[in-house]
């Protein structure tokens, strides 16, 4: 009984971080052109870590052309973060690329058909939902492949994503103060918007004899 009162106590200590937490706003307007930086990949790519890895026009295999969907996607990602890979078909001249609504100047990768370039667009990402348009193709027939990897959960401090520090230290006191009168131990990953902010163990790592 004390043992369950000790991890209720806990789970409304972690409550009351989310509660503490104001997530920051995030605008980004369709007029504005920030392009991402564009590189040439050389070597392979981990195919194992992407999200998605589509081709447009028409991914859906839609029959109706004018359907919009046919040239967006929208993919997981993080504020600060964010990279894709865009290959360009044979024959392909030109093609607009927009990510949440800004304007990627792709026309080295339209220049290299068949080489694939890495989108850098941490400037203009956002936290979750985020949204690729291809659109505008140079022939019609002409293709780009699209490869998006999973973002990825980086360390970094409380106060970078809107928390409160000293929140994080007084569930360190909670936690503390029960393996001083007897909790065995406990282990606590705090995550927001993709960034690590808390990642502690506490107590004991084995609580009883190795040797019987």
């Amino acid at each position: 009984m004390k043992t369950k009162k000790k991890l209720c106590c806990i789970a409304m200590a972690l409550t009351f971080i989310s509660s503490m937490v104001v997530a920051p706003s995030v605008r980004v307007s369709a007029m504005e052109n920030r392009n991402g930086v564009v590189t040439e990949v050389n070597g392979n790519i981990n195919t194992s870590g992407l999200q998605a890895d589509i081709t447009f026009p028409d991914y859906l295999n839609y029959v109706d052309d004018t359907l919009i969907v046919n040239n967006m996607y929208t993919f997981k990602g993080y504020k600060g973060q964010g990279k894709l890979y865009i290959t360009c078909s044979d024959g392909l001249q030109n093609v607009r690329v927009f990510i949440n609504g800004n304007e990627i100047d792709v026309s080295e990768a339209c220049r290299n058909n068949g080489k694939t370039y890495e989108i850098d667009f941490s400037d203009i990402s956002v936290n979750d939902r985020n949204t690729i348009q291809v659109t505008n193709f140079v022939p019609e027939t002409g293709k780009v492949n699209i490869k998006i990897p999973y973002p990825e959960v980086i360390s970094g401090s409380a106060e970078a994503v809107g928390m409160d520090q000293s929140t994080l230290d007084l569930i360190d006191t909670l936690i503390n103060n029960d393996v001083k009168y007897g909790f065995t131990s406990a282990q606590l990953a705090v995550i927001k918007d993709g960034v690590m902010v808390k990642n502690s163990a506490y107590g004991k790592t084995n609580s009883y004899n190795q040797d019987g």
